[in-house]
C-alpha cells in the first residue's frame, strides 16, 4: 500500500470517526430522563411549579416503541420535554395508578398540573409535531393553576376557584378541561344567578366550543346565553360567537344573517367590526 493511500484512509477514518461522535453526541443530548415514581416528580413538580407528562406504557406496546423511535428521540422533543417532569408509568407493574387515570389503552399520555390533577390527555401515536406544539405551547409556571386547583381541592363548590381554573386553563389551551370547570361553577349556587360572570362563563364555554370546532354546541351555548345577555355589553359577543358556530356548520344564511345583525345593531364595537369581515369573506 502506498504511502497516499495510507494517508488517505487516515483522513476518511478520522472523518467517519468525527460523524460518529457528533452523532453520538446528538443521541445523548435527545435523551429524556424519564421519572417512574409519580410521587417523586410531584413532589419536584410543587417545588417548581412545573406540569407533569405521563406516559402509561407497557413492554410489548408496538406503538410505544414507535414513540421511543420516532418521537422521544428527537432532540427537539427532549428539549421541549424540560418544561415538564417526564414519568413513565408501566401499566403492567403500576395497575392502581393505570386505573386512577382510567387508561384504556397504551400508550396514554396524561399531562397534569404539579399535583397530579389531569389537565389533557391524548391515547396513542401522537405525532412528532404535535407533541412539539403542545410541550411549546405550555405555560412555564404553572402557579396559578396549582393555586386554584388547591382550592377547588379544598372546596369543591368554590365559585371563584372553579371560574378562575377555567379561565386559566382556557388560555393555556387546555379547551376540554376548561370547559369542565366551568361547568362546575355554573352547576354552584352562585353559578346559577345571572350576572357578569355567569355570563363570562358562558362566553368562554362558547369560545372553547369554538376552539374544538364542536359547533353544534356552540350554537346552543351562544343561543341560550342570547337570552341572558339581550341589551348587555355582552350580547355583540355572543352574537359573534353564534354566527361563527352557524358557519361552522355550514348553515351559512343563518350565520350570514346573525352577522348582519350584528353589524348592524352594534356598529363601532369591536365584535361588530369581525363581523364584517367575516362577511366580506
Amino acid at each position: 500500500m502506498t504511502g497516499t493511500s495510507i494517508a488517505r484512509q487516515v483522513v476518511i477514518g478520522a472523518v467517519a470517526a468525527a460523524v460518529a461522535a457528533v452523532a453520538g453526541a446528538g443521541t445523548a443530548s435527545a435523551e429524556i430522563r424519564w421519572e417512574t415514581k409519580l410521587d417523586r416528580a410531584t413532589t419536584e413538580a410543587r417545588a417548581s411549579n412545573r406540569p407533569i407528562l405521563i406516559e402509561f406504557w407497557a413492554v410489548w406496546c408496538e406503538i410505544c416503541k414507535e414513540m421511543d423511535r420516532d418521537v422521544y428521540a428527537s432532540e427537539r422533543v427532549a428539549t421541549a420535554m424540560a418544561k415538564v417532569h417526564p414519568v413513565r408509568i408501566d401499566i403492567d407493574r403500576e395497575p392502581g395508578l393505570a386505573r386512577k387515570y382510567e387508561v384504556a389503552a397504551t400508550p396514554t399520555l396524561v399531562l397534569t398540573d404539579s399535583t397530579g390533577r389531569e389537565l389533557f390527555r391524548f391515547a396513542g401515536a401522537l405525532p412528532h409535531d404535535r407533541m412539539v406544539h403542545l410541550l411549546e405551547a405550555l405555560p412555564p409556571d404553572l402557579s396559578r393553576i396549582n393555586e386554584l386547583s388547591r382550592a377547588v381541592a379544598a372546596k369543591k363548590d368554590d365559585f371563584a376557584a372553579l371560574s378562575g381554573l377555567g379561565g386559566e386553563l382556557r388560555q393555556a389551551g387546555f379547551y376540554r378541561t376548561s370547559s369542565e370547570y366551568y361547568g362546575r361553577a355554573l352547576r354552584t349556587r352562585d353559578g346559577r344567578h345571572a350576572g357578569e360572570a355567569r355570563t363570562a362563563i358562558l362566553i368562554g364555554l362558547e369560545r372553547n366550543a369554538l376552539e374544538l370546532r364542536l359547533y353544534v354546541d356552540a350554537a346552543k351555548i351562544a343561543e341560550g346565553t342570547l337570552a341572558e345577555v339581550r341589551g348587555t355589553p355582552a350580547e355583540p359577543d355572543v352574537l359573534l360567537d353564534l354566527g361563527r358556530a352557524l358557519l361552522g356548520q355550514d348553515r351559512v344564511a343563518d350565520g350570514r344573517k346573525v352577522l348582519q345583525d350584528l353589524a348592524a345593531r352594534h356598529a363601532g364595537t369591536p365584535a361588530a367590526a369581525a363581523a364584517a369581515d367575516l362577511l366580506s369573506r
